[in-house]
C-alpha cells in the first residue's frame, strides 16, 4: 500500500502518518489530505472538507469520492479514493476502473435486452426536485437509493474489520452517494450532513 506519499493516488488505497500529507487535483479541484496531532484534516480548493464524501462539492456527478477508510493501531490512517464508472457505479482501483470501461463499452455496442430497464436503469429528471412529478420522484429516490447500496456494497466488499464497523462505513457511503446525486432541493439533503 502507498505509505507517506506527497501525491494522492487517482485510485485507490494510500496511508499516511502522523506530519503526512498529500495533494492531488481531482475534475478540476485540489485535494489535500494531511494527520495531524488531532488526526486526519482535508480540504478541497482550500476549503476544510470531511474525508469523506465527493471531492467535487459542486454534485456534478460526483465523479471521485474520498473514504477515511480505517486507522491502523500504529498510527497510520488509510484512505481510499474510489472513481465513478457509470451512474451510481464506483470502484477502488485501476484494474476495475479499466475492466468496468471495457465492460460499458462492449454493452453499448448491444441491442437493448430490456427496454424497461428496471428501477437501476431508473433516470434522474432534469431540473430542480421541487418541478419532479411525484411518481418521478419516488422513482428517482429508489434508482438512486438502490444503486448507492449496491456501490456501498461493492466498495466494502473485501474489507475485513468490524462488522459493525463495516456497517457504519456502508451506511455513510449510502448517505454520501444519494446526497451527492439528488438536485440541491431535495428536502432529504439536511438528513444526511
Amino acid at each position: 500500500m502507498l505509505t507517506n506519499v506527497t501525491q494522492i493516488p487517482s485510485i485507490g488505497c494510500f496511508r499516511l502518518s502522523l506530519g503526512h500529507s498529500a495533494i492531488a487535483k481531482f475534475v478540476g479541484h485540489v485535494l489535500t489530505v494531511s494527520v495531524n496531532a488531532e488526526g486526519e484534516a482535508c480540504q478541497v480548493d482550500r476549503a476544510p472538507f470531511n474525508c469523506w464524501g465527493c471531492i467535487d462539492s459542486s454534485r456534478d456527478g460526483c465523479p471521485a469520492m474520498l473514504q477515511l477508510h480505517s486507522r491502523d493501531d500504529d498510527g497510520f490512517i488509510i484512505f481510499l479514493v474510489s472513481r465513478k464508472f457509470a451512474e451510481g457505479g464506483y470502484v477502488t482501483n485501476q484494474e476495475n476502473l479499466a475492466f468496468e470501461a471495457k465492460r460499458l463499452e462492449s454493452r453499448a455496442k448491444e441491442p437493448a435486452r430490456n427496454p424497461a430497464g428496471g428501477i437501476a436503469a431508473t433516470s434522474i429528471p432534469n431540473g430542480p426536485y421541487s418541478s419532479w412529478a411525484e411518481e418521478s420522484r419516488k422513482k428517482a429516490v429508489a434508482a438512486v437509493s438502490f444503486r448507492c447500496v449496491m456501490m456501498s456494497g461493492m466498495q466494502l466488499g473485501n474489507y475485513q474489520g468490524s462488522k459493525e464497523a463495516a456497517r457504519e462505513m456502508a451506511q455513510a457511503i449510502l448517505m454520501a452517494c444519494v446526497d451527492h446525486q439528488m438536485p440541491d432541493d431535495w428536502p432529504g439533503h439536511g438528513k444526511f450532513q
